[in-house]
C-alpha cells in the first residue's frame, strides 16, 4: 500500500465512478481498477459493493477512507512544511576572485530574484582555498575556473574565457603586430599570484614554449595590475572580461603573442559523493538552464 494508492481510492471515492476518477487523474480506466483490486486485496475485505456494473462504498470502505483522508492531510502538511523549510535553508557558495568580480553578481542577483527566500552565504578567495573548503564540506557548490585539482569533485564546464597580455597605449609592444614570447618575457610582467587559474594558464603556456616568467610584481588584485599597465608600469596578464572595457577606452592594448593562445574554462564543481539537492541544486540548475555564465559578459560590456 503507498501513497498514490490512497490517492486514486480516494479520487475514486469523491467522483463516484472509475471513468470519472480515471478522467481527473489522466489515468485508464483499467490501470484505476487495477489499483482498487490491489487494496481490497491487502486489506482482506472489499471496500466497495458492485450494484449493477456500478461502485457503491460499503462500511469497510467508509472506513478506509476516512483513514486514507487523514493520512493524505497529513502527508500535505508534512510536504508544505519541509519545503517551505528546504526554501529556506541558505547556498552555501565559493567562487574565486575573477568569477566574483565578472560573474557572480548578475548570477547571484538572478538567483534571490527567483528564490526571495532562500538566503545565499557567499565566500570569495582563490580557487585552492574554495576546493578546500568544498572538501571540508563548509560549501555546498563552487563557481570556479581552470582545473580542478582534487579527484573527488564533480564539475561541470559552463563557459570560458580568454586571457590575454595587455600594455599600455603608448607602450612599445602596443604597436607590434606580433610579439615573440622570448622578448615578452624580458618585459616587467605584472602577474596574479601563483595558483590563480590566470596565472596558471600563463605559466602552462609558456611552459609548452621551453619558457618561464619572473614576474616584477605579483597581485591578487586584477585591478591593481590593470591600472599598473595603464599607468605604462609592464605587461600585465589579465582576463579579457576585465580588460576588454579598458582596451575599448583606449587605456590598454592587447599584445599578440606568437604561440600563446590563453583560455580558462567556467565551471560548477561540487563533492562528487554529495548529490546536491535543495536550494544547491536550483541554484546549478539555473545556470545550466540558463547559461547564465554566457550573460554577465554582456551585462559587464553594456555597462562599459
Amino acid at each position: 500500500m503507498n501513497i498514490r494508492q490512497l490517492e486514486i481510492f480516494c479520487t475514486l471515492c469523491r467522483e463516484g465512478s472509475v471513468t470519472g476518477a480515471a478522467k481527473a487523474l489522466y489515468m485508464t480506466q483499467p490501470a484505476v481498477t487495477h489499483v482498487i483490486h490491489a487494496l481490497e486485496e491487502e486489506t482482506g475485505c472489499p471496500l466497495f459493493d458492485r450494484i449493477s456494473r456500478r461502485l457503491y462504498l460499503n462500511a469497510s470502505g467508509r472506513r478506509f477512507r476516512e483513514k486514507a483522508e487523514q493520512i493524505l492531510e497529513l502527508m500535505g502538511e508534512l510536504s508544505d512544511h519541509f519545503g517551505e523549510s528546504e526554501e529556506k535553508s541558505p547556498v552555501y557558495l565559493g567562487a574565486n576572485i575573477t568569477i566574483a568580480n565578472y560573474w557572480l553578481p548578475p548570477i547571484w542577483a538572478e538567483f534571490s530574484r527567483r528564490y526571495p527566500h532562500t538566503p545565499v552565504q557567499v565566500t570569495v578567495d582563490s580557487a585552492a582555498k574554495i576546493e578546500e573548503m568544498l572538501l571540508n564540506h563548509r560549501l555546498d557548490l563552487g563557481l570556479l575556473e581552470g582545473n580542478i585539482h582534487s579527484g573527488q569533485l564533480e564539475c561541470i564546464s559552463f563557459g570560458k574565457y580568454r586571457v590575454g597580455v595587455y600594455v599600455s597605449a603608448e607602450h612599445p609592444l602596443a604597436s607590434v603586430p606580433s610579439c615573440p614570447p622570448e622578448i615578452l618575457i624580458k618585459e616587467r610582467l605584472l602577474l596574479r599570484e601563483e595558483g590563480s587559474a590566470v596565472r596558471d594558464v600563463f605559466d602552462h603556456g609558456l611552459y609548452g614554449l621551453g619558457l618561464t616568467a619572473e614576474p616584477a610584481c605579483t597581485s591578487v588584485n586584477t585591478q591593481a595590475l590593470m591600472r599598473m599597465a595603464e599607468a605604462g608600469l609592464g605587461a600585465a596578464v589579465l582576463p579579457e572580461p576585465a580588460a576588454a572595457p579598458e582596451e575599448r577606452k583606449g587605456r590598454l592594448k592587447e599584445v599578440s603573442v606568437e604561440g600563446l593562445f590563453m583560455e580558462n574554462q567556467v565551471k560548477a564543481v561540487w563533492i562528487r559523493e554529495k548529490a546536491l539537492a535543495g536550494p544547491a541544486s536550483w541554484f546549478l540548475n539555473m545556470i545550466e538552464k540558463e547559461q547564465m555564465f554566457e550573460k554577465p559578459l554582456a551585462f559587464y560590456s553594456s555597462m562599459c
